[in-house]
C-alpha cells in the first residue's frame, strides 16, 4: 500500500496543471470578449493591470495586494441630461485578505465589478445598497438607516449619508422608481463623482448592464441639482433638465411598460 502515496501525489499534481490550463483558457477567453464588447461599443479598452485607482472610497482601502484591470474608457454626450459631456469608466477591481498563519495561513480574493463617472454635478456624499435580513435586526435594536416616502424604495435599500440632507436630495422619485426595478448593485456618490460596483468578476454581461445602469441612474439626477449646477457655471436654468428631461420621462415608460430593462443583455 505504501506506493499509494506517490501515486496521489502524481494525481493531485495533474489535477493542479489541468486546473491551471483550464483556468488560463477561460480567462483568455474572458479578455477577448470584453474586447469584443468594448469594440463593438466605441469603448477604449485595456487589459493591463494597474494599482489602485486614485478614488476616495472604502473599498479600495480594504485587504492587500490591491489591483484594477480591463479598465475601458467611453464619453457619453449629456447622460445627467442638461450638463456636458462626461466620461465613464468600467473596471475589474481585487483585493486580498490573509488569515491564520503557518499551515492554517489562507488566503482570500476578492474582485469586483466597478464603474465610475462624473456626473457634471455635486450628487453629495450618499451610499445606497440592497436591504439584507442582517439590516432588520439592526433597524430593530435602534441603528436606522434614512427612510425616504417611497416606501417600496424603503424596503428594498439601505441608505446612509453623513448629512441627510444629502439623501433627501439626490432620491427623487424618479430615481426611486428607477432603482427599485434595478437593484443588485453597491452605489455610493461623493460630490460630483458617482461610483457603483457589484462582487464577481467582469464579464462582457456585466459591463452592459453597468453601462445601461449608470446611464439610467443619471438620466434621473433631480432637475434641482442639475439647475443648480448650470447656475454656478453661469447657464440658464432649463425645463429639460435631469428626471424632468423628455430623456428621463421616456426612460421611465419602458422601463415600466416593461420594454426596458437596465439589466437587460
Amino acid at each position: 500500500m505504501d506506493f499509494l502515496g506517490p501515486i496521489l501525489m502524481v494525481v493531485v499534481a495533474v489535477l493542479g496543471i489541468i486546473g491551471a490550463i483550464y483556468g488560463a483558457m477561460a480567462d483568455r477567453k474572458r479578455v477577448q470578449e470584453l474586447e469584443g464588447w468594448a469594440h463593438l461599443g466605441g469603448w477604449a479598452f485595456n487589459p493591463a493591470k494597474y494599482d489602485v485607482p486614485g478614488l476616495a472610497f472604502d473599498l479600495f482601502k480594504q485587504g492587500h495586494s490591491r489591483w484594477s484591470r480591463f479598465h475601458m474608457t467611453k464619453t457619453f454626450d449629456e447622460v445627467t441630461p442638461g450638463l456636458s459631456e462626461m466620461g465613464v469608466r468600467l473596471f475589474e477591481y481585487h483585493y486580498a485578505e490573509t488569515t491564520g498563519s503557518g499551515k492554517d495561513r489562507r488566503t482570500h480574493h476578492y474582485y469586483f465589478t466597478c464603474g465610475v463617472v462624473n456626473s457634471g454635478c455635486d450628487l453629495g456624499r450618499v451610499v445606497i445598497r440592497d436591504e439584507h435580513w442582517g439590516d432588520k435586526l439592526v433597524q430593530a435594536i435602534g441603528f436606522d438607516d434614512i427612510d425616504l416616502e417611497d416606501a417600496q424604495f424603503s424596503g428594498k435599500f439601505v441608505v446612509n449619508a453623513p448629512e441627510r440632507k444629502d439623501a433627501y436630495d439626490l432620491l427623487g422619485h424618479g430615481l426611486m422608481r428607477f432603482l427599485v426595478r434595478n437593484g443588485g448593485w453597491r452605489i455610493e456618490t461623493k460630490g460630483d463623482i458617482l461610483f457603483v460596483y457589484d462582487r464577481g468578476r467582469m464579464h462582457a454581461q456585466d459591463c452592459h448592464r453597468l453601462e445601461r445602469f449608470l446611464c439610467g441612474f443619471l438620466a434621473q439626477v433631480p432637475r434641482t441639482m442639475v439647475n443648480a449646477e448650470r447656475a454656478r457655471r453661469g447657464l440658464e436654468p432649463i425645463m429639460e433638465a435631469g428626471e424632468a428631461s423628455r430623456q428621463s420621462r421616456e426612460s421611465l415608460t419602458r422601463l415600466e411598460s416593461g420594454g426596458f430593462r437596465a439589466d437587460e443583455t
